[in-house]
C-alpha cells in the first residue's frame, strides 16, 4: 500500500479477534499503547498470510491468531504507525512471575489444600476437591484401566462444576499428554529431552515451573502425597484452573453458555478441548484429531454410565 523508505518494526499482544471475522485483530503494540488506552480503542491489524494460500475473497484458510497470542510486524504507513500488519507470532509461555507465586502463597496459602481466598478470577472460596472411597476404590492402586481414570476424572470435573462437555474438553487433552508406557492417564508420565521436561498427567513442565508448583502442592496437603499420586495430580489440576490467573480457563469453562461443541474442525475457545490445549496446555496442535477422539469419548461414556445407573437393565 506504501512505499516502505520509513519502515517501523513493532511487537505486541493480540487482545481481541474480529467480530465480523475479516482476519483482522486488535492488538496493544508494546512502548505505544500505554494501559490507559482501553482495548476498545486499539487498532485494527491486518495479518500476513503465506502464499500457499489463494489470497482471494472467499477461498483459502484465515488467520488463526488468538486473544494473548505475542505477535511482530510492521506499520504500512511509516511514521505515522496506524496501519500495523503482523507479519508473524512468537511462541510464550503464560505463568505467575516469581512475584505473583510469593504474593499468592503469602496471602492466600496458595498450596494448601484447605480453605483459601477467592482469587481475581474465581468466585467464592476454593475449597478442597473431593475424593470419594469409591473413586479409591475405582483406581485400586494403580490397576484401573484407562475407562476407569476416565470416568474418575469426568466425576471429579463435573463434582467441582464443569458441565461434561467441559470436562470431557479437559480429559480428551489429558488422555493424550498422559499416554506413557502404553497406560493413558498415568500420573508417572514423563517427557525428558533438550526441549522440555514435563511430567503428570497435563505434563506440567518443569522449564517454567508447574512441575514445581505441582510438587509443593502435593507436599503441602494435609497428608502429604508424592508429585506422582494420582488425585494428588487431579486435585493440583482443579486447583490450578480455578486460580491461576496465567491462563483463567475455569472462568471459561465453568459458563456453559461459553462452552460450545467438540468438533475437529471448530479450533476457537468454544470448543471446550481447543481452550484447554491452547490456554492450559499452551501447545501447538499435537494429534489434534486424536485429542477430539478422546474427548468425545469422555462425554459418550460419561452418559452411558448415567444411563447405567439410572437404568441398571440397561446394556
Amino acid at each position: 500500500m506504501f512505499y516502505g523508505d520509513n519502515i517501523r518494526w513493532w511487537v505486541g499482544t493480540v487482545k481481541a479477534t474480529d467480530p465480523e471475522n475479516q482476519g483482522r485483530f486488535k492488538v496493544r503494540i508494546h512502548g505505544l499503547h500505554s494501559d490507559e488506552v482501553e482495548d476498545k480503542y486499539l487498532p485494527y491489524a491486518q495479518a500476513l498470510i503465506p502464499t500457499t494460500e489463494p489470497g482471494t475473497s472467499g477461498l483459502g484458510l484465515s488467520p488463526q491468531l488468538q486473544p494473548s497470542a505475542f505477535v511482530f510486524g510492521i506499520f504500512l504507513d511509516g511514521k505515522q504507525s496506524q496501519l500495523p500488519l503482523i507479519l508473524g507470532s512468537m511462541p510464550h509461555t503464560q505463568v505467575p512471575s516469581s512475584v505473583q507465586r510469593e504474593n499468592s502463597r503469602s496471602s492466600s496459602n496458595f498450596f494448601k489444600d484447605g480453605d483459601r481466598q477467592a482469587s481475581s478470577i474465581y468466585s467464592g472460596k476454593v475449597t478442597p476437591v473431593i475424593v470419594t472411597d469409591d473413586m479409591v476404590a475405582l483406581y485400586n492402586d494403580g490397576k484401573a484401566n484407562a475407562d476407569e481414570r476416565r470416568m474418575i476424572l469426568m466425576k471429579i470435573l463435573t463434582d467441582e462444576g464443569l458441565s461434561p462437555r467441559a470436562a470431557a474438553g479437559v480429559v480428551g487433552n489429558l488422555a493424550i499428554e498422559s499416554l506413557y508406557q502404553g497406560i493413558r492417564f498415568n500420573p508417572d508420565a514423563a517427557k525428558v529431552d533438550r526441549v522440555e521436561s514435563s511430567y503428570g498427567l497435563a505434563q506440567w513442565n518443569a522449564n517454567v515451573e508447574r512441575y514445581q508448583m505441582l510438587v509443593e502442592f502435593t507436599a503441602n496437603q494435609e497428608t502429604p502425597v508424592p508429585w506422582n499420586d494420582f488425585f494428588g495430580q487431579v486435585k493440583f489440576l482443579v486447583h490450578d484452573m480455578k486460580t491461576n490467573p496465567a491462563h483463567e480457563v475455569w472462568t471459561d469453562l465453568s459458563n456453559d453458555s461459553l462452552v460450545g461443541e467438540i468438533n475437529v474442525n471448530v479450533k476457537d475457545f468454544s470448543n471446550p478441548a481447543w481452550l484447554f490445549l491452547k490456554r492450559y496446555e499452551v501447545a501447538i496442535e499435537t494429534h489434534w484429531p486424536q485429542r477430539v477422539q478422546q474427548a468425545q469419548i469422555a462425554e459418550k461414556q460419561w452418559y452411558a454410565s448415567l444411563a447405567k445407573t439410572r437404568n441398571p437393565g440397561v446394556q
